[in-house]
């Protein structure tokens, strides 16, 4: 078999016993499992090392530690909350661009931005979404590793170990950069989420954030763009999909169906074509909206399913708007920075003076 086969069929175990898991377990907020998960095992890289293990636990704790302190100490202090928030997100948007783990990076700021909306409502609420999120998390990584020991990637004879692509790590200017623009796009939402205890819709702020992850911002819009047409397509598929677990409401049935889904999408991930990036963007997209709306004993799921897809569309086009908008008026700053601070030019001996 193949490494891109073996990756295939990887993603495709791995993601579906997290949905297994998931849904018979249905501990609070276990639809985040199934996301982590695919997120990991969809990436071309090889299984995390034990000191990568331990550092992403770390931090999966670490975050629904932090949120719960951001909501105990500074919510009740509008300005300092706001603050404090803004040089959160800075940081870590920053240090995505300078080559974090993206994985760690995007638990962090889900946890700090997720805790305190809820802890607005209700500090009971938010302590159960960091013990059931930090629970997700923790999940996710022990079945990344379960995927990776099952499903081990290919022994080839005389073969160097397999690493994770690389990419060039931008300049000062450009991490700047990319930390702002950001931050300028995920900090007003969850602020205004914060202020308005909007935490019915809070699966749009989430995924507003994730959308946001983009480690070069050269690549922000156009990334955000793919990331929108992505999340229109895992609309489209999660739509069949939840029609079909309707119509034949079984356990067995919803496993096979996202075995098959995940291999699937899988083959389109991994093929290396230019659709590639799209497919992966609606991975989580996907994962999001089924695994939220399959678990739920609500009278109103049907209805509720279709506007969260409708209210991911929506956080997807802000965030094309968002990025497109800071870029061209940060593009327009730096070009009137370069025009002012450009050397004035004088006349040469055989320029002609017209008076």
């Amino acid at each position: 078999m193949s490494l891109t086969d073996t990756r295939v069929l990887r993603l495709a175990l791995g993601t579906t016993l997290a949905m297994a898991l998931a849904q018979g377990v249905a501990w609070p907020f276990a639809f985040i499992t199934p996301v982590f998960t695919a997120m990991f095992l969809a990436a071309p890289a090889p299984c995390p090392s034990r000191p990568t293990v331990i550092v992403l636990v770390a931090a999966i704790l670490a975050t629904g530690v932090s949120g719960l302190l951001l909501a105990l100490t500074l919510l009740p202090y509008l300005l300092a909350y706001v603050c404090a928030l803004v040089l959160i997100y800075f940081l870590l948007f920053h240090a995505l661009s300078g080559g974090a783990n993206p994985f760690m990076v995007i638990m962090i700021l889900v946890g700090v931005t997720a805790i305190p909306v809820l802890g607005q409502v209700s500090l009971n609420l938010a302590l159960v979404f960091a013990v059931g999120f930090s629970f997700s998390g923790i999940a996710a990584m022990g079945l990344v590793l379960l995927s990776h020991g099952l499903v081990p990637d290919p022994a080839t004879p005389n073969a160097q170990p397999v690493k994770a692509p690389g990419r060039t790590v931008p300049s000062a200017d450009q991490r700047l950069h990319a930390a702002i623009v950001s931050t300028a796009v995920v900090a007003p939402v969850a602020i205004c989420f914060c202020l308005f205890e909007l935490t019915g819709e809070l699966v749009t702020l989430i995924f507003i954030v994730m959308m946001s992850v983009q480690p070069e911002l050269s690549a922000g819009i156009k990334a955000s763009k793919k990331n929108l047409v992505g999340a229109l397509v895992g609309g489209l598929l999660s739509i069949v999909f939840y029609e079909l677990v309707v119509v034949a409401p079984s356990f067995t049935f919803l496993v096979l169906l996202t075995f098959a889904a995940m291999l699937v999408l899988g083959s389109q991930i991994f093929s290396g074509g230019p659709s590639a990036a799209l497919y992966a963007a609606s991975l989580s997209t996907f994962l999001i909206i089924v695994g939220g709306a399959i678990g739920s004993e609500d009278a109103e799921a049907g209805s509720k399913f279709y506007l969260r897809i409708l209210q991911i569309a929506l956080a997807g086009l802000y965030v094309v708007v968002m990025f497109s908008l800071l870029e061209v008026n940060l593009a327009r700053r730096q070009k009137k920075a370069r025009v002012s601070l450009a050397p004035p030019q004088t006349p040469g001996a055989n320029d002609v003076m017209i008076p």
